[in-house]
């Protein structure tokens, strides 16, 4: 059994985000690769905000980009996922698609409609009710299912155009 597996046998009874923390630990203790990756260049650096609901969350994606040399910054309401946008100017944003104050595909659309637009990812504990699809009518790239897996996530992190669904084959 990995360590990790074992981390995640230990905490079965810890919610979600905070099991997310464990991985993202074992993960960075254990699991990455030996060699140092090179810094980022300037034009591989990303502007990302990360909107959740759950601060954890939104903190967790926000700890993982940091690290991988992105600058970031959370919000936990659609409200402040409008207002960060404009001030921060981001070049992806990862949206929750359930927020509580405004439905994310609503979101989507208002930061879509900005003079840049950022490229959004959506995300969502829900896998039923419709939010894959509204979240791809609104302009969404990619629609992912919470929990995620961190490595999916460094790797969108790293290299984000590879999952754009509308990349020509």
């Amino acid at each position: 059994m990995s360590l990790l597996a074992g981390l995640q046998l230990a905490n079965k009874n810890i919610p979600a985000a905070e099991e997310q923390l464990v991985e993202l630990i074992a993960w960075l203790a254990f699991d990455r690769p030996t060699a140092i990756p090179p810094a980022p260049t300037e034009d591989d650096i990303m502007r990302i905000l990360v909107v959740d609901d759950y601060p954890d969350t939104a903190e967790l994606i926000c700890q993982l980009a940091s690290l991988l040399g992105h600058i970031t910054r959370p919000a936990f309401t659609g409200r402040d996922a409008i207002k960060y946008a404009h001030e921060f100017q981001p070049d992806l944003v990862i949206l929750d698609i359930g927020l509580p104050d405004i439905r994310g595909d609503e979101v989507a659309r208002l930061l879509f409609a900005m003079p840049k637009p950022p490229h959004i990812v959506a995300m969502s504990g829900w896998t039923t009710g419709g939010h894959r699809e509204r979240a791809m009518e609104a302009g969404c790239k990619q629609f992912f299912v919470k929990p995620f897996n961190l490595e999916m996530m460094r790797k969108l992190l790293e290299k984000p155009e590879q999952f754009w669904l509308d990349q020509p084959t």
